[in-house]
């Protein structure tokens, strides 16, 4: 989660915090990926959290392998 939030704090944000566009990210459903959300908005993004998208699966992956197998 660390490097998340230093990756963050790196890339030139003035455009992200000045327009209304979110960024969309799907992080785990877990504490990380909590806490890597919480790290993106403290630095003034406009973040989208699609990690609701694929509950109760822990992460992206795992929903789409289930998913393609299931075809």
């Amino acid at each position: 989660t660390g490097n998340v939030r230093r990756l963050f704090l790196l890339m030139p944000n003035k455009a992200l915090t000045q327009n209304d566009q979110a960024v969309s990210v799907y992080f785990d459903n877990d504490n990380g990926g909590a806490t890597g959300l919480q790290a993106i908005r403290a630095t003034g993004i406009n973040v989208s959290d699609c990690s609701g998208l694929y509950k109760p699966y822990k992460d992206l992956n795992d929903y789409l392998t289930k998913y393609f197998l299931k075809l």
